[in-house]
């Protein structure tokens, strides 16, 4: 009211008022009382910078979320709620505030942030990595989520132990190498060895071709990852791609090493009586950059076992520096359809000559 009766009012935005099904999404957040925890906390002067920081930016975040109807903001909040849960597992103060983890979210958070790229399927591969094994009669179910923060098996309380955790702030190159080492410990212990990357869902050669060529975005796949890893019962449509792909021959005669027995025999491509487990000097060449010690290694190990292979003699890698990142290829689990693409060029006669590359056409 100015002068008198005299009313001034200025519109500053306009907003439509319907239903938006992603605001239903942050229900979620709110169990255990978490997310009005985190909001607190974020308000306290006495609280880390980074939480505050990340706190402030939930807030914006989840605004975008209940405002517009779009993957972006979405994916934005997944990313950040991983964040957030590191911040909090490394800050005593923080868990102290926030008792819980992240909550296990709806899988609708999956379903409404896929925006179809290469970067969601390879973070989607990864964050569904997931062996079972049985201890003591007990059933065990390990993740991707208790090597990135100590929390429980079951994500639903924190591990004081934390023996699992390998995950840190290096290079995803280097976090997926360590997360390899880790989980074949793990495995080892659990008598579930081979199925090691075991993955119920998988990427495609084509992203696993622009990851390698370093044509992904990285800290993106890594930060998806962590968010998806939260999500429940994460199913997701399998990719399909009939899209001719050249990767090196050094992923192809590699790769079933770092593939499940259970889809290696489900595709007849490793008899029942046969084992293929994954030497640990192999991931330690490719680290050291050795990589066509590597290969002789698989080669060796694979004529053992009566596969049949392209050539005589295991191929040469001419190039330098590839060892980590190929690696890190080999880590990213392939689809069903796509893993059967990739062994059927390598299913070749035994005098045929191998070529520079391994084609995945159909």
């Amino acid at each position: 009211m100015r002068n008198g009766q005299s009313f001034f009012a200025t519109p500053i935005e306009r907003y439509e008022v319907c239903r938006n099904p992603q605001a239903d999404l942050i229900d979620d957040l709110d169990r255990n009382d978490w997310l009005s925890r985190v909001q607190r906390l974020g308000r306290d002067d006495k609280a880390p910078n980074a939480f505050r920081g990340l706190a402030n930016q939930l807030d914006a975040a989840l605004f975008a979320m209940a405002r517009r109807v779009d993957r972006q903001a979405v994916e934005q909040t997944l990313r950040l709620l991983g964040r957030i849960e590191i911040v909090a597992a490394r800050s005593s103060r923080v868990r102290e505030q926030v008792p819980p983890p992240l909550p296990m979210l709806t899988p609708g958070w999956a379903r409404r942030a896929d925006d179809g790229s290469a970067e969601f399927r390879i973070a989607t591969a990864l964050a569904r990595l997931s062996f079972r094994s049985g201890v003591d009669g007990k059933r065990v179910v390990l993740g991707l989520r208790p090597h990135l923060v100590p929390v429980r098996l079951d994500g639903r309380s924190w591990d004081e132990n934390g023996g699992l955790v390998c995950w840190n702030a290096g290079t995803l190159e280097r976090n997926l190498a360590q997360l390899l080492h880790r989980r074949r410990l793990e495995a080892i212990r659990l008598g579930a060895e081979d199925e090691l990357l075991a993955s119920r869902t998988g990427a495609t050669l084509e992203d696993v071709h622009h990851f390698f060529e370093g044509g992904t975005d990285d800290r993106r796949i890594a930060e998806l990852a962590h968010g998806l890893a939260c999500v429940e019962c994460l199913e997701l449509d399998p990719p399909k791609s009939d899209i001719p792909i050249a990767l090196p021959s050094a992923y192809g005669l590699l790769k079933p090493f770092f593939t499940a027995e259970s889809m290696l025999r489900a595709l007849d491509w490793l008899p029942r009586d046969r084992s293929l487990r994954l030497p640990a000097e192999i991931p330690a060449r490719l680290v050291a950059d050795d990589v066509e010690a590597a290969l002789r290694l698989a080669w060796q190990r694979l004529r053992a076992l009566g596969i049949k292979l392209p050539g005589r003699q295991p191929p040469c890698y001419p190039r330098r520096g590839d060892g980590p990142r190929l690696l890190a290829a080999l880590v990213i689990p392939l689809t069903f359809g796509e893993t059967r693409r990739l062994l059927n060029r390598l299913d070749l006669a035994p005098e045929t000559e191998l070529e520079p590359t391994i084609e995945t056409a159909d």
